[in-house]
């Protein structure tokens, strides 16, 4: 039988990864979101890609440098002109553009509560006035910004410099920590080192591209794709014993008997595989749900490897009950002890190559200068509605001493009896319509510079550290070794 995969099958396994990463895509997994960040709005992950600053000259008006961007069809920055700042106008809110804010509210006015003062610096500081360019409207706008920060920055570059005429400025790109091309980089080596050295490599190349579709996933994606790597091991000699009384086009007795009770005969060598795997399954999907990853694209993607798994033993038992002869299987004469999986040298390449990459891409600096928004510069989710709700509850509170979270005026609600029975705080229901503007921004800002330390590598140690303990499960067995009964069709247990 030739070891080459047939075009029919190996187109099916390239369309289960290419549909995987689609997945992915369609279904991006979220980043762990930062402490203050309540809403569940945004569910975008910010996986390597950039955040465009624009830095000008704060004598340059903001509306006139808006005017030039959108002129050249540099659309999407956002900047002071571009946001509003909600106020109560007697008891409804009237949105105040931020950057004639202090033209219209007076420094004495009781609805000033310091918010729109912080908003504008984070805009205008230091001498600077900042446009952002954020992730999503990067994908948008420059789908180059995905891939590669230099070449993706000069040709923004390229594109302001006609736009702002002659306006000196500052480019920066912010460059989210995580690449999903090294995910890629990783698996598809570790793959490829499976494969040379795999007694299987003609069952094994099939899901090697929906491993390679789990990078899609993120920083887990290699993690993921070990274990599911792990569960094909597991599983090999397992399903291969249960297709071997099939490799045969006619009716035969069977040594382990028909139904339910044959298979489990058939299975019952290989049950630390079975425990194993079913492991390895309940780890795939912890490691999911921890990392927050959508179920859909890993639903897929193991539905996909199971039907490729069927795919290339049936494909075998197919083939060999055509020309009616068994791939040579050696067979001894008395039962022989051996073990039933090396998940040790068979994972090993995916723990080697995470730990590589690591070593020399853990600990690398930011792309970008240091004149972008960092520590107090940033704004919060809490910070605006905290504003919300001050601004909606303004009319209800008492303006002749000094105003605080829990001073507002009380009101009264009447008993069965007609008369007043008993009062109540006020409190401003939730404005679902006036979403925080900034929160995608300032999510990709304090993963950023949270970043910058050592939280980052500390989950991309816990992952090799997974792909590590899955190494050495086999290393850890008792000394005494399951006995193997490899597939047979009857009892060929006999000499030659």
């Amino acid at each position: 039988m030739s070891s080459r995969p047939p075009l029919l099958l190996a187109i099916l396994s390239i369309f289960c990864g290419v549909l995987v990463f689609i997945l992915f895509r369609i279904f991006p997994s979220p980043e762990p979101r930062p402490a203050g960040f309540h809403s569940s709005q945004s569910q975008t992950m910010f996986q390597n890609v950039f955040c465009a600053v624009l830095a000008v000259d704060d004598t340059y008006d903001d509306r006139y440098i808006q005017g030039l961007l959108k002129s050249s069809g540099l659309k999407g920055f956002i900047s002071e002109s571009t946001l509003a700042v909600p106020m109560d106008d007697f008891g409804t809110l009237k949105m105040v553009p931020l950057d004639s804010y202090q033209n219209e509210i007076e420094k004495f006015d009781p609805r000033e509560n310091g918010y729109a003062a912080k908003l504008k610096h984070f805009f205008v500081r230091d001498g600077y006035r900042y446009f952002f360019l954020p992730p999503e409207e990067n994908i948008r706008k420059f789908p180059v910004l995905e891939y590669n920060p230099v070449s993706s920055t000069a040709k923004v570059d390229k594109l302001l410099r006609p736009a702002l005429r002659g306006i000196p400025f500052s480019l920066t790109m912010l460059k989210s920590r995580q690449a999903i091309a090294l995910n890629f980089i990783v698996i598809a080596s570790s793959c490829a080192m499976v494969f040379f050295t795999s007694n299987s490599r003609q069952h094994f190349i099939y899901v090697i591209p929906v491993l390679l579709a789990l990078g899609s996933g993120g920083s887990l994606g290699t993690v993921l794709a070990a274990l599911m790597a792990g569960i094909w091991e597991l599983l090999r000699l397992p399903v291969k014993e249960l297709f071997a009384s099939h490799n045969y086009n006619r009716k035969s007795i069977d040594y382990a008997g028909a139904g339910f009770r044959g298979i489990r005969k058939r299975l019952k060598p290989f049950r630390v595989n079975l425990f194993l795997s079913l492991l390895f399954l309940f780890i795939f999907s912890l490691v999911s749900f921890l990392g927050k990853l959508f179920p859909i694209p890993l639903f897929v993607s193991l539905l996909v490897f199971s039907l490729l798994y069927y795919m290339t033993f049936r494909r075998e038992a197919i083939q060999t009950g055509k020309y009616r002869h068994i791939v040579f299987t050696p067979v001894l004469i008395f039962p022989h002890k051996t073990k039933t999986f090396f998940l040790f040298p068979f994972l090993a390449p995916f723990a080697a190559m995470s730990i590589l990459a690591l070593l020399i891409f853990g600990f690398m600096p930011f792309t970008g200068n240091a004149r972008h928004p960092i520590g107090d510069y940033i704004l919060s989710a809490e910070d605006y509605y905290h504003h919300i709700s001050f601004q909606k509850s303004f009319s209800f509170r008492p303006l002749n001493r000094e105003i605080s979270g829990g001073d507002v005026y009380h009101s009264y609600y009447l008993g069965g009896d007609g008369l007043i029975a008993d009062s109540m705080e006020y409190e401003a229901g939730p404005e679902t319509s006036l979403l925080f503007p900034l929160e995608k921004l300032m999510e990709f800002l304090v993963n950023y510079n949270k970043g910058a330390g050592i939280d980052h590598a500390l989950k991309e140690w816990i992952s090799v550290a997974i792909i590590l303990a899955a190494c050495s499960v086999d290393l850890i067995r008792p000394g005494r070794k399951k006995t193997v009964i490899v597939p047979v069709l009857g009892d060929k247990r006999m000499a030659a």
